[in-house]
């Protein structure tokens, strides 16, 4: 993922969810709690846009994305 955005997109792939993960695991290894947050929200506000727009896909995003809980990083 290219942007730091905290611009909320529908997801519309499993592999945009673990492409997010990708990002967010690194963004957390490097300390930036803050924006790790960001990123997780922008992430299930995704899943949520799919999940409402009716995305053929939406219960296997949401089950990749459930991946964002492993990522250890401060959440408040």
């Amino acid at each position: 993922m290219t942007t730091q955005s905290s611009e909320v997109l529908m997801i519309t792939s499993v592999d945009e969810v673990r492409q997010r993960l990708n990002y967010l695991r690194s963004i957390a290894s490097q300390g930036d709690f803050e924006q790790a947050r960001v990123l997780e929200r922008t992430l299930w506000d995704g899943v949520l846009e799919a999940i409402a727009s009716c995305n053929a896909q939406a219960g296997w995003i949401a089950a990749e994305a459930l991946k964002s809980k492993e990522i250890e990083f401060p959440r408040s």
